[in-house]
C-alpha cells in the first residue's frame, strides 16, 4: 500500500481532476484510509444520494495496489467506466462480446477450450487485459463467475463492492440453480413436473423429496453423456481434425457440431450441480403453483437454492484483503454483518447523510 500520512498527499489519485473534491469526500476517503491503516478488513460506507461514492470508490483503488469494483447491474458498471474509464478496465461476461467466427462467444466453438488458446476472441482479449490491469471494473455476476465458481481470478488488495444492502440476495441468486421445464422438453422430451401431470406426486411430494429431482438430474446427464458420445463418434468416423487444422478453415469441418456438444457439457456440469447440492447442501426445491403446472404452462421452472450463502459470499470477499462496501441505504451494520457472516469487530462503519436538502427530496405515496 501506498504511504498516506498526510490528510491530502492522497489528492495526486483524486479521480475526476476536472474538480475538486468536496470536504465530505476529502473527510469520507481519510477516513476510510484510517481503517486500513489500523487493520480492518471491512469498512462500510452508508452514505445517502449525492455524497459522490463512486469518485471515493476509484479514488481509493487509485491509491491502492490493485483493486476490483463491482457493481449489480451491467448498466452501472459502464457508468463507471465512462465517468472513469481511463483509470479502469472493465470485463463483462463472454455473451457481452461479438466474436468473428458466430457472432457473439456463447456460440463460439473456441469458447470449448481454455482461456490461451483463442488468440482472436474479443472476450479472451478483454479477460487477459483485466488480468494484468491495475484497477478493474466489472459486475457482481462476472467475478463470481471468474473468481468463486470457476477461479480464474486471483485476490486483490482492494474490494469494493457498490449497492452492497444487496449483498445477501445477490449472492442467493448467484448460488441458485433451476430446472426449466420449456428447456428440458424441448430439448430431451422430458417434462421435469411429470408425476404431478400425471397425479403420482404431488406438489409438497416433490418439495419435501429430493430423492427424485437427484434421479432426474442422473437421468439427464445420462442423456447428455450418450448425445456427446455419438458427436464425437459421427466426427472420428468422418475425418479426425485438430484444434489447429479446424481453425484454419471451419468451413472443411461444418459438420461438427462443437456447438452442440459445448451446450451439452453445460448442461451435464448444471445438473451436476444441483444433484450434488441436493445430496450434500439440502437445498430448498421451490415450485410453481399447482394450476400453472396442470395448465401445460411451459415458462416455469424448478429453482434450487441453499439455505445459506455465507460459504459463497466468503469466497467472494476473499478476493479482496480489504472490503469497502458502499450503500446508500444499509439499515443495520449488525444485521449485515450477521447476514454475510462478517465479523463486527473487524468491520470499520461510516455513515454519511445526503447533502440534499430534505426539501429537495421530498417521498410521494402513490397506490396503483
Amino acid at each position: 500500500m501506498e504511504n498516506n500520512d498526510s490528510n491530502l498527499d492522497w489528492m495526486v489519485y483524486w479521480s475526476l481532476p476536472r474538480y475538486n473534491p468536496r470536504n465530505s469526500q476529502i473527510r469520507l476517503i481519510n477516513e476510510i484510509n484510517f481503517a486500513i491503516k489500523k487493520g480492518f478488513k471491512y469498512i462500510i460506507l452508508e452514505a445517502g444520494t449525492g455524497i459522490g461514492k463512486s469518485a471515493i470508490a476509484t479514488t481509493l483503488a487509485n491509491m491502492y495496489d490493485d483493486s476490483y469494483i463491482l457493481t449489480m447491474t451491467k448498466q452501472l458498471q459502464e457508468q463507471y467506466f465512462d465517468d472513469f474509464g481511463d483509470m479502469l478496465v472493465e470485463i463483462k461476461g463472454r455473451g457481452n462480446y461479438k466474436c468473428n467466427y458466430k457472432g457473439y462467444c456463447d456460440f463460439c466453438i473456441k469458447a470449448e477450450y481454455n482461456l490461451r488458446r483463442c488468440t482472436t476472441c474479443r472476450f479472451q482479449k478483454a479477460f487477459k487485459k483485466a488480468q494484468e490491469a491495475k484497477n478493474v471494473i466489472t459486475n457482481y455476476d462476472f467475478l463470481y463467475y471468474a473468481g468463486v465458481a470457476n477461479p480464474l481470478l486471483d485476490s486483490r488488495e482492494l474490494l469494493i463492492l457498490d449497492e452492497a444492502h444487496n449483498l445477501e440476495r445477490k449472492m442467493l441468486m448467484l448460488s441458485s440453480s433451476e430446472l426449466d421445464r420449456e428447456y428440458i422438453s424441448t430439448k430431451f422430451g422430458i417434462d421435469i413436473f411429470e408425476p404431478i401431470m400425471h397425479g403420482t406426486k404431488s406438489i409438497n411430494d416433490l418439495k419435501r423429496n429430493p430423492e427424485y429431482w437427484t434421479r432426474l438430474c442422473d437421468d439427464l446427464i445420462k442423456e447428455c453423456k450418450k448425445r456427446i458420445k455419438k458427436i464425437e463418434g459421427d466426427a472420428n468416423k468422418t475425418v479426425q481434425v485438430t484444434l489447429d487444422e479446424f481453425e484454419s478453415d471451419p468451413s472443411k469441418y461444418s459438420n461438427f457440431d462443437y456447438v452442440e456438444k459445448q451446450n451439452l457439457e453445460q448442461d451435464m456440469k448444471s445438473f451436476a450441480s444441483i444433484a450434488l447440492g441436493l445430496t450434500h447442501k439440502e437445498l430448498i426445491i421451490d415450485l410453481p403453483n399447482k394450476d400453472s403446472i396442470l395448465s401445460n404452462q411451459m415458462d416455469i421452472s424448478a429453482e434450487f437454492k441453499p439455505y445459506s450463502v455465507v460459504d459463497d459470499t466468503k469466497e467472494l470477499l476473499s478476493l479482496g484483503n480489504v472490503c469497502i462496501f458502499l450503500t446508500g441505504t444499509l439499515g443495520s451494520k449488525d444485521k449485515f454483518c450477521e447476514w454475510n457472516n462478517i465479523n463486527p469487530d473487524e468491520t470499520y462503519y461510516i455513515y454519511e447523510k445526503s447533502p440534499f436538502d430534505v426539501a429537495n427530496r421530498p417521498i410521494y405515496t402513490d397506490f396503483v
